[in-house]
């Protein structure tokens, strides 16, 4: 349709009274017929000597806006960029990719007022606690023999609070529970194996990426803050994404584009805000902004002349959300999540599904959710405080130390005891062996 407009209107300048600019126009609608409609459909020149001018390709973007009275959409500025990959520097894929997004001047929201909004739903959520289960499957590169694995899932988060239960249901239930929590201090271990006692712990707190990891309906929502967490997750916290501040200030951010087109995902009429060699996420209009989808794109590569070179972009994930309701503050979670990872040949690897159990959100969760798991008699492994003892419901720390201690020096003494006897009863021995030897030189 594009290519029948260009045309007709070349014709109809070039017939005009004003016939130079009529062939002028006319020259460009060949240039853009000729270049950018090769380009976008991928079929660039092949070979080795094949040759792709980076100039010519930004004369052709320039010419799609004018010709076409808009800038690319996000699906024809990827279709540009795989195209070209392997025809152009890394300096002039960055060109091209600056061009695209300069493109986009009137976008249907601000990118601060986007950031602002995720900000404000972040900061809204004071608790939260959720429940699902997790259908993982994995095929070969053919996206086929699939193999499944079920996994129960509870996680919950306050402030600086955390805690993630993560129960094997299927194939086997070999791995047991795990029930592993952060109190603003330390970590709080509790390990449940089918035919073994209970085994828990407490130790510093090291890599909290274990939590993020496990949290994915709110992860995938980006409504996390990786930054106050410190786990290297920039493109899970929206805000993160959307402000591009990837290298922690050694370097300008690379902002997102948000683009002048609305997308439909399903059902859903959505801005797209994307950074093109990275990840683009769809936004829907009637949820205030929420994230539908998400695509990830990851570059593959070629042996050309002895050396890998990159060949092209690829979407290597995408997430899909599902049945989002309405928990206040602009909030909407989805019920539902399915998140898809490809080969570079386009086929399905990995597929993990997501049903959501429950939700709460702001219901005033107790600390005490974070510390009292732990059933009363189990033996905890302190690396913490270098002790070994027998956990109690007493909510006092100290008393279960004193509970140690005083079985240490109950233990101690038994000991000291057992050791003074079997000495005396030796001193005893050696007496009696000692009068019987001189009995006998007597004798």
């Amino acid at each position: 349709m594009n290519r029948y407009f260009c045309v007709s209107t070349g014709f109809r300048k070039f017939f005009s009274k004003n016939a130079r600019l009529g062939i002028f126009h006319a020259f460009f609608c060949f240039l853009y017929l000729s270049l950018f409609g090769v380009l976008v459909r991928a079929d660039v020149p092949s070979g080795e000597n094949a040759v792709v001018n980076a100039d010519d390709v930004l004369a052709t973007i320039r010419i799609f806006e004018e010709v076409n009275q808009r800038p690319l959409t996000l699906d024809e500025g990827f279709a540009l960029l795989r195209g070209i990959r392997e025809h152009v520097t890394a300096e002039e894929h960055w060109g091209l990719i600056q061009e695209i997004s300069s493109q986009q001047k009137n976008p249907p929201v601000s990118l601060e007022s986007l950031i602002r909004l995720f900000t404000s739903k972040r900061d809204s959520i004071r608790d939260f606690v959720c429940k699902y289960r997790l259908l993982d499957q994995r095929f070969d590169d053919n996206g086929a023999g699939a193999s499944e694995t079920v996994i129960a899932y509870e996680y919950g988060f306050k402030g600086s609070k955390m805690l993630i239960e993560r129960n094997v249901l299927s194939p086997s239930n070999s791995e047991g529970v795990r029930r592993l929590s952060y109190d603003g201090e330390v970590f709080i271990d509790l390990r449940e194996v089918a035919s073994m006692p209970m085994q828990a712990g407490i130790m510093p707190a090291e890599d909290r990426g274990i939590f993020v990891q496990g949290n994915l309906p709110i992860l995938t929502s980006g409504l996390f803050d990786v930054r106050s967490w410190d786990v290297p997750l920039p493109f899970d916290d929206l805000v993160f994404f959307l402000e591009g501040d990837f290298f922690g200030g050694r370097q300008p951010p690379i902002p997102a584009t948000i683009f002048e087109s609305i997308e439909m995902v399903n059902g859903n009429r959505c801005v797209v805000a994307a950074t093109m060699q990275a990840k683009s996420v769809f936004l829907s209009l009637e949820h205030d902004y929420s994230i539908v989808q998400s695509n990830r794109y990851g570059t593959f590569f070629k042996v050309k002349h002895g050396q890998r070179v990159p060949a092209g972009i690829y979407l290597t994930m995408r997430e899909t959300m599902h049945g989002l309701k309405d928990y206040g503050n602009g909030i909407w979670l989805p019920d539902e999540v399915v998140r898809e990872f490809y080969a570079e040949n386009g086929n399905i690897v990995r597929r993990q599904t997501v049903n959501v159990l429950l939700y709460s959100i702001n219901n005033n969760l107790e600390d005490s959710y974070f510390t009292n798991f732990i059933p009363e008699g189990v033996i905890v492994s302190d690396t913490v405080r270098g002790m070994v003892y027998e956990w109690s419901d007493h909510p006092s720390i100290n008393a279960l130390i004193k509970k140690t201690a005083k079985s240490k020096r109950t233990w101690f003494l038994q000991y000291l005891s057992l050791t003074v006897g079997c000495i005396l009863i030796l001193l005893v021995v050696v007496v009696k062996y000692i009068k019987y030897l001189k009995q006998k030189q007597t004798a």
